[in-house]
This record gives C-alpha cells, sequence and structure tokens, in this order.
C-alpha cells in the first residue's frame, strides 16, 4: 500500500439491533488502521429499542445520523451523504469484522486502480460461509456463492465477481460519485446487486478478497416474510433496470405473486415507473406486447388455481352437510333422551308429591326426604355433567379479547372439572403462545394465520373441526357490534355447523 493511508468512512446501518451493536462498533474501533483515518456513522432508521442511546452512551466516536422512515437504501445514502473519505463501507449492524477485514480489502483496492467495489468473505456464526461474492441462478435469480458450505478454502484466491453482498461492502467514492447513490425504491435486499451491477457497466471490476473476513448474525432483524417479499418484488425491479427485454417472461419467476397474499399488479405502478425512468417511453411501448401477454398467461394460471380451490371449498362444504345430517341425527337422539328423562324426572317429582302429602304432618321425616332428593338430584346431575368427560367448542371472533377467552375457560372448567376446553380462532402470533401456555385449553385448533378465507385455506383444520364431535359448542359473542363487523355472525355460524350436541352463545361484556 501507499505510505500514506487513505481515509475510509464507515457507514452502519441500525434498526432495532442494540444486541448486536456493541459486538459490531467494538470490532470496528479495533481494526488494524489508523484511528484517525476512520470515521464510523451509525445512521439508525426509526429504532424503538434504545439503540440509538446505546451508542450515544458507549460510542462517543460514532456520529449518530437519524432517518425518517424505516429504508435500507435511504439510510445508506444518508450516511454517503455524510461521508468524506476516499473509500467508503457500508456494514450492517449485525456484523463483526476481523481486525484486518480493511486492510486487506484496501491492499487490493490500492493496487487496481478500476477496482469500483470489493468485499471478502462472509461467514455465519457457525463458521460456514454466508457469501463469497454473488452468483446467478436461472430466470433472473441471484444468490450467495458457497452459502452453508463448511469454508475449506475452496474460494481462496482474489477475483473479480458479478456481485458483492452488501452486508460489509467498500466502495471506491470516484466509483460512487459516478455511478449515484443508492436506489432508495428498493427499500432493502437486492439494492447491493444494482449497485454493483451500474458499477460493471462503467467499467468498474467488483474484486471478492478472501482474507478480508467478517462474522454475521444473519437476518438478525429481518422477519423471514419481509425478507422474501422484498426479494421478489425487487427482483422484477431489478429486471426492470438491466434486462428490460426479458421482463416479461421474467413475470412469474417462483410464482411468489401468484393468487397468495401480494398481487404482482400491486407493483405495476412501480415497475412502470422504473422502466421509463431507466429506459424511456419508446422501450417501454416496444416491451409492452410481451408483458401484457405473460400478464395474460399469469391471469390463466391464477384462474385455474382459484378453481382448484374452488372445488376442494365445494367438497369441503359436501363434508359439512353429511355432518351436519349426522349432527341432526344426533340432535334427534338426544331429544329422544331428554324426554325420557323429562318422564323420568315428572314420575319422580309425583312419587315426591305423594310423598309429601303423606309426611305432611311429620317434620323430620319429611326433612330427611327432601335430603335424600337434593342428594338424588345432585347426583344425577354429576352423573350427566360431571362424571362424563365431555368436549366443548370455544369459537372466538377477532373482536373477542384473549383475556376474555381465558376467563370463559376458567368459568367452564370450575363447573366442568372433566371437561375438555377446544379453541376455534384465528390468533395473533403473541396470542397463539400465550394460549399454547393456557393448561385449560386444548391446542389441537389453536393457530395463528393471515388471512380471513376459512374454509379455501385451511381446509384440513376445518375438517378437524367437525370430525371431533363437540358436546357443546359457545359462541363468544358482545352486545356491542362494530358496523360493518361480520366477526358474529361467522362465530355463530361455525358453532352451527361444528357438529356440537349444544350451542350456545356467551356474551363476555
Amino acid at each position: 500500500m501507499r505510505e500514506t493511508s487513505p481515509s475510509v468512512n464507515i457507514v452502519v446501518v441500525n434498526y432495532n439491533g442494540k444486541q448486536y451493536l456493541k459486538d459490531c462498533l467494538s470490532s470496528l474501533l479495533r481494526l488494524n488502521y489508523p484511528e484517525n483515518k476512520i470515521k464510523i456513522l451509525m445512521v439508525d432508521n426509526c429504532s424503538d429499542d434504545g439503540s440509538v442511546d446505546f451508542v450515544k452512551d458507549n460510542f462517543q466516536s460514532v456520529k449518530i445520523i437519524q432517518n425518517d422512515i424505516n429504508n435500507y437504501a435511504r439510510a445508506n445514502n444518508l450516511g454517503l451523504k455524510e461521508s468524506r473519505g476516499e473509500y467508503i463501507a457500508f456494514i450492517n449492524n449485525d456484523i463483526e469484522v476481523d481486525k484486518d477485514w480493511l486492510i486487506e480489502l484496501l491492499k487490493v483496492m490500492d493496487k487496481e486502480e478500476r477496482a469500483g467495489a470489493a468485499g471478502g468473505k462472509i461467514l455465519l456464526k457457525d463458521g460456514k460461509i454466508q457469501s463469497t461474492g454473488h452468483e446467478e441462478y436461472p430466470n433472473f435469480y441471484w444468490g450467495d456463492r458457497g452459502f452453508r458450505q463448511q469454508d475449506k478454502d475452496q474460494y481462496g484466491k482474489i477475483e473479480e465477481v458479478i456481485s458483492l453482498c452488501g452486508a460489509a461492502i467498500l466502495f471506491r467514492k470516484t466509483c460512487l460519485d459516478e455511478i449515484g447513490v443508492f436506489d432508495e425504491d428498493f427499500v432493502m435486499y437486492l439494492e447491493d446487486i444494482d449497485m454493483c451491477f451500474r458499477a460493471a457497466k462503467k467499467k468498474w471490476k467488483i474484486l471478492y478478497v478472501p482474507k478480508s473476513i467478517v462474522k454475521h448474525y444473519f437476518r438478525g432483524t429481518s422477519d423471514f416474510e419481509s425478507v422474501r417479499y422484498f426479494s421478489e418484488r425487487n427482483r422484477l425491479l431489478l429486471i426492470a433496470k438491466h434486462f428490460s427485454e426479458q421482463l416479461g417472461k421474467s413475470l412469474y419467476g417462483k410464482g411468489y405473486f401468484t393468487v397468495g397474499e401480494h398481487s404482482i399488479y400491486d407493483l405495476l405502478p412501480l415497475i412502470f415507473s422504473k422502466l421509463l425512468a431507466c429506459h424511456g417511453l419508446n422501450m417501454v411501448k416496444a416491451i409492452l406486447p410481451d408483458i401484457f401477454k405473460n400478464f395474460k398467461n399469469i391471469a390463466a394460471l391464477e384462474n385455474c388455481i382459484l378453481m382448484d380451490r374452488i372445488e376442494e371449498s365445494e367438497n369441503i362444504i359436501s363434508q359439512k352437510q353429511a355432518f351436519a345430517e349426522d349432527l341432526n341425527r344426533a340432535n334427534s337422539k338426544l331429544n329422544d333422551h331428554v324426554q325420557k328423562l323429562s318422564r323420568d324426572i315428572e314420575s319422580k317429582d309425583s312419587i315426591l308429591r305423594e310423598k309429601e302429602s303423606v309426611l305432611s304432618q311429620k317434620d323430620i321425616m319429611l326433612q330427611k326426604t327432601r335430603e335424600e332428593l337434593i342428594d338424588s338430584k345432585n347426583n344425577l346431575e354429576r352423573i350427566i355433567r360431571f362424571d362424563k368427560k365431555i368436549k366443548i367448542l370455544l369459537v372466538k371472533p377477532q373482536q373477542i379479547s384473549i383475556q376474555d377467552v381465558e376467563e370463559v375457560a376458567r368459568i367452564i372448567k370450575k363447573k366442568y372439572p372433566n371437561s375438555s376446553i377446544y379453541l376455534f380462532a384465528n390468533l395473533l402470533k403473541e396470542d397463539y403462545k400465550r394460549l399454547s401456555k393456557n393448561n385449560d385449553i386444548e391446542k389441537d385448533l389453536i393457530y395463528y394465520l393471515n388471512g380471513s378465507k376459512l374454509f379455501v385455506r385451511i381446509p384440513g383444520l376445518f375438517s378437524k373441526l367437525l370430525s371431533k364431535r363437540f358436546d357443546m359448542a359457545v359462541a363468544l359473542l358482545a352486545h356491542k357490534n362494530i358496523k360493518g363487523y361480520t366477526g358474529y355472525k361467522k362465530t355463530k355460524l361455525i358453532t352451527i355447523l361444528s357438529n356440537s350436541k349444544n350451542k350456545h352463545s356467551y356474551y363476555v361484556d
């Protein structure tokens, strides 16, 4: 390297990463590099876990920049705007760098004048490889080279790659001046590939340096569904920017946007805006026919999938009708039993009246007879209600709280000690965890799942509901209803269709 060390700015983007920041920032401060040549900036994406105060109290040399929205690409740009170094590094908050991480990158970049970006070997916490650069897969998908392989030095040479993982990447400032800032439409994920593609188009080299090593907790502050959504969404933006002529046939991809929670049609404004901004109106007009052709193919496929699900739903309805017929027959038998029981009770009442008439003058014997009758009645109730193990179903709409559910379950358990209580409800994940620990409630039917199409999306669970043959089903309701809310009606419907011998409504308020 040259005798004078170049100045380096290191941008760390943080969102609720307090638990990782100590290791991350401490490792940066331990770098084998002149302290006066390094400036660390932390850009915070609206954290609410005390991250900012933690850094202020423990790392006074770190400059803190506040982002007004949670956007990773925008946060990188804010850090870039405040950077004045010859080189600028972008680091995730869950990264821990080796002491020679920076100097190994600079050794290579200092020798190669057209090295626009460089990145090292990124290892997972268990020592396996996360990334040694990106590689391309069929149909415009990209992934980390060597992902989860044992590190046997199989990626042990300096080489040019198509792209580098943005969890720990070093850019030459002159390269960034030429290619521009991060594309904030990406928000997060694949923005690193976009930057490397733009650099390559300007004849800058993207280099992998194996002796530069970092450890990564890997998506420490990102949930799986967000990763999947933005990866699929940004894949289309990346194709629109760099491979526009292939956009039409690449729309379907792995089918993520087909009959799912997210629709590809919702992305059209962003995709067309990106096409216009990058290629102009003439190019958009040229590729529109192919795009619309493939949208038609996707629509046809969605129709086929929907038809299959409708057919599946019809089968479930047929099963429901069969169960309803079984329920009617069971109710008929129950009515016969109730009538017989009523006749038996009437007969016993008649006998009781005769005894009362005979013993009207004998208070002591009358009191004894009454006590015997009460004991008989209690024994009868215990035979009917307590000795028999009964199954009770609670059906909860969204407007009924978990606390109310637990209180109702406690009351039922006190009255029917031998009962088994089941809950049928679409729960938030936190509520699901709470009820999973409640010993009064069986675990078979509670679940958490986004979406409200019960008959379409969870036929197996509904079939299990119907097959339980509950002794009693209770719809949990409230007198106060919200205009337009249909949850209570659906709750009553599920109670009716639950194959229960008895059905009740319980108002929690």
